[in-house]
């Protein structure tokens, strides 16, 4: 563990600052939105390809739970075509829903980082979402993210590869891009999957370290200190002490 104040604090989205995957509820949101109250009647002819999509999701997240090696970048996979017909109210709309359930103590938490400065969020979770969580601590909280990186809903449009559009590896380019505008030097970062183990090593590379909140029994190993809970509060008191 490393003795030196961190000057950058990275976190992820879905798991740690939210307890689920964003992508699910927005599958889940956006077909019920389509079934109830489209914006457009011609939207409806997406119907049965978001409802498919969104049980599969859910099916997926189930064999997650137990013990499946299916990580969060192989649910993006599952529908990111589907979303990339879609214009951006659905995604505005949902995404709003999505920050309004993150963990309890976690936004407070985020906002005190924030307002330690150099404080971010690099997630597989959607641009609109962190985009909608940034908005939500400068009404509530008078601060904001130093950065955030997410997938684009543009990108949803492109043909359907054979790895998420943001992997951990991309998440690693994005954290060292960050390190190296800032001019940091020792990293502190906050996740729980495989794809952000690339970050958790890197981090003690450099004489950071990493905390694992609620980690995959896949990623739990690569991470410095493991926390479980259903609250912030635990793992708010952790992050504090090594600000």
């Amino acid at each position: 563990m490393s003795a030196r104040h961190p000057d950058i604090i990275i976190l992820d989205f879905d798991g740690c600052l939210y307890p689920g995957i964003s992508k699910v509820r927005v599958a889940i949101d956006i077909t019920l939105n389509l079934a109830i109250r489209p914006y457009q009647p011609a939207d409806r002819r997406l119907l049965p390809h978001m409802g498919l999509s969104a049980m599969i999701l859910i099916l997926t997240r189930l064999q997650q739970r137990i013990g499946n090696r299916i990580t969060d970048g192989d649910l993006v996979k599952r529908y990111q075509r589907h979303l990339g017909s879609l214009t951006l109210s659905y995604f505005e709309a949902a995404s709003q829903r999505i920050v309004g359930s993150l963990y309890p103590g976690a936004i407070e938490t985020l906002a005190f980082l924030c307002r330690v400065g150099n404080c971010g969020v690099i997630s597989l979770a959607l641009n609109p979402v962190l985009a909608a969580l940034n908005t939500r601590l400068r009404s509530e909280h008078d601060c904001s993210l130093a950065f955030y990186h997410g997938n684009s809903i543009s990108s949803f449009r492109a043909k359907m590869s054979d790895r998420p559009v943001l992997n951990g590896q991309d998440k690693r380019d994005f954290m060292i891009a960050e390190i190296e505008n800032r001019g940091c030097k020792t990293p502190l970062i906050i996740g729980n999957d495989l794809e952000d183990v690339p970050m958790a090593v890197l981090a003690k590379e450099m004489g950071g370290m990493s905390i694992g909140f609620n980690p995959r029994k896949s990623a739990r190993a690569h991470f410095d200190i493991a926390v479980y809970g259903r609250n912030w509060y635990r793992l708010s008191s952790i992050v504090r002490e090594h600000i």
